[in-house]
């Protein structure tokens, strides 16, 4: 379970930016509070991030698959091309990024923190609360080691962190974190085939699974009564300009060929002169949205089956706004007995919701200074005069929180 997390010094947060999932005292929407086991405190398990484009939302998402990519390096040194300080600052360049992760795992509180330059780790710890008080794990600064094993500093090179080489050398701690970081941060994947293989993959051997999908895609009114799928194999080579190049290099020291599958939905027409080969639809001829749909169902049923937390760049994109909703309500815990948790950035303001929808402390804001460029984030919480009552919507639109393109208006294109 995510408590908050942390970043600065990277893209356009200069500052320490931290996204909070503790909750407030505010009373409203009692079914999106996680018990946290932690002296009564209680969590949300879900929070939607608002802002104009180019103001710095997608960073938040970036810095946690970063988080993910750091501590997963064991085999060689973490990639020069995560290091993205803040450009406007000569000092901030030169700086390392920063980022912080405080999880509840098994009812105990651990607080890791690591920062980093090219291909560099800088500093790292970690701390864990039994009986609510910290008692550090280890701490790192450059090449000076507290608490840390003998064994696992041997092991540990300056583009390495200290929390993976101990994983390998089986601490029970760092492992446990680790694990925590790697497997229950579920990221939503931004290339919409990859999501779709994977939600099909997620299904195999898996009945319930699959009945799951299908009932969502039902629930969406998009018509589909089933799925199947064919195997095939495609040269690595094919999908060079498609992957990240450090991903590429990765996986063609290993293979020369992937398998991907070409997947057919069956709709539910029922037409006299609709045949059973005119129902089945190659996904490639549906809509984005349909895609979309298809391919969110494995994270979201892996998420809310195991308490894991799904992140979300543009929560909505392709979706109608009822199905955004829709996706948004899982989460609630009527429909999340596991503990799931839902981190999105989102346009759909129509989420702005604190009647029917979201408490106020789980509406968040990302505004970019137009002076110097930097990003800070905040909560609608923080405004005095915001009651459960008010029209956030309207108040969000008139620029009282700020984090809207101001655009003018007397511009036009010629």
């Amino acid at each position: 379970m995510l408590l908050d997390f942390t970043v600065g010094n990277f893209g356009p947060f200069r500052d320490d930016s931290t996204l909070s999932m503790n909750a407030t005292k505010i009373t409203e929407h009692p079914d999106n509070l996680l018990d946290s086991n932690l002296s009564n405190e209680d969590v949300l398990s879900s929070v939607i991030v608002f802002g104009p484009n180019a103001a710095g939302k997608s960073y938040i998402t970036d810095a946690m698959y970063i988080l993910k990519r750091i501590v997963q390096t064991v085999d060689e040194n973490i990639s020069a091309s995560l290091y993205v300080p803040y450009r406007l600052s000569r000092s901030c360049r030169e700086s390392p990024v920063r980022i912080r992760v405080r999880l509840i795992i098994e009812g105990l509180l651990y607080d890791y923190k690591v920062e980093y330059k090219a291909g560099e780790i800088t500093s790292e710890s970690l701390f864990y609360y039994p009986k609510n008080r910290p008692k550090r794990v280890f701490v790192r600064s450059g090449d000076d080691y507290t608490g840390a094993k003998k064994r696992i500093i041997a092991m540990t090179t300056s583009g390495k962190t200290y929390l993976a080489m101990a994983s390998v050398g089986a601490d029970p701690l760092c492992s446990k974190v680790r694990n925590a970081i790697l497997s229950d941060f579920v990221m939503l994947q931004s290339d919409l085939s990859a999501l779709v293989q994977e939600s099909c993959r997620f299904s195999d051997d898996n009945p319930e699974r699959k009945a799951m999908t299908v009932r969502a895609l039902g629930t969406a009114d998009l018509g589909i009564s089933d799925f199947t799928y064919s195997e095939r194999q495609i040269k690595l080579v094919d999908l060079k300009n498609k992957l990240p190049p450090d991903l590429y290099e990765s996986a063609r020291r290993e293979t020369d060929t992937l398998s991907t599958r070409d997947i057919f939905l069956r709709h539910d027409f029922t037409a006299p002169d609709v045949d059973e080969e005119g129902r089945v639809f190659p996904i490639e001829l549906e809509s984005a949205g349909t895609s979309c749909m298809f391919g969110l169902m494995a994270p979201l049923i892996d998420v809310l089956e195991n308490g894991k937390v799904l992140i979300m760049d543009e929560l909505g994109a392709h979706l109608h706004p009822m199905l955004t909703r829709w996706i948004v309500k899982q989460f609630s815990r009527e429909n999340n007995p596991n503990g799931a948790q839902l981190i999105a950035n989102t346009h759909d303001i129509g989420l702005m919701d604190i009647d029917e929808l979201l408490r106020r402390d789980q509406i968040w804001f990302v505004n970019k200074s137009r002076e110097d460029g930097a990003s800070e984030l905040y909560c609608l919480s923080d405004f005095d005069g915001v009651r459960k009552d008010s029209d956030v919507l309207r108040r969000y639109l008139d620029g009282r929180f700020d984090a809207v393109p101001a655009i003018r208006h007397r511009g036009v294109i010629r």
